[in-house]
């Protein structure tokens, strides 16, 4: 193996180490925290120019509602994919480009590919559509970056294993923001 390629493998195990590590992991315990948490009044927040309803402590209410129970819907997604993560960069600290390797890693980045395709599938609150799309947009970047990861293993590009970092460095902060929205 040439020295690019462990040089952007080592690279790529480091970005996956740091986004399952400081993003999901850590925030983890907020999110759910937060799915469970009693309503807390939040004003209602218009992403376009319009007329708004002035907040109330029933739509404050309501918005409050709407965050708790996105948050339960994104925690298992979002879990299985922290996980899945962090299984690739196990796979990749210890790189054997062995038959089995290379199976168990192509099963983490279905994983991360079908998170994705759940996350798609939820239909959020519409209090929490600017923050779904954010989420989306994220792990879409995830997606895509496994994507190139495996394209960069099969035929040893660096040039794909370095997009594969930037899409999963995308990842990591489109998950923090995802999280900073839920948490406002």
């Amino acid at each position: 193996m040439s020295k690019a390629i462990k040089f952007s493998l080592g690279v790529l195990v480091i970005f996956l180490g740091c986004i399952v590590l400081s993003v999901v992991g850590s925030n983890r315990s907020r999110i759910s925290e937060f799915a469970a948490a009693t309503p807390v009044l939040v004003p209602r927040v218009s992403a376009v120019p319009t007329a708004t309803v002035a907040p109330t402590e029933e739509n404050a209410t309501d918005v409050t509602a709407a965050k708790r129970d996105y948050a339960r819907q994104v925690l298992g997604p979002l879990s299985n994919m922290s996980n899945a993560l962090g299984q690739v960069s196990e796979l990749m600290k210890h790189a054997t480009l062995t038959q089995d390797w290379n199976i168990a890693l192509a099963a983490q980045f279905a994983t991360i590919q079908n998170t994705h395709k759940e996350l798609q599938a939820i239909t959020p609150p519409v209090e929490m559509n600017q923050v779904h799309a954010r989420l989306l947009d994220a792990s879409a970047q995830c997606n895509e970056a496994t994507v190139h990861a495996a394209k960069g293993i099969d035929r040893m590009s660096f040039s794909e294993l370095s997009t594969a970092n930037k899409l999963m460095d995308s990842c990591g902060a489109g998950i923090q923001q995802t999280i900073a929205m839920l948490n406002q």
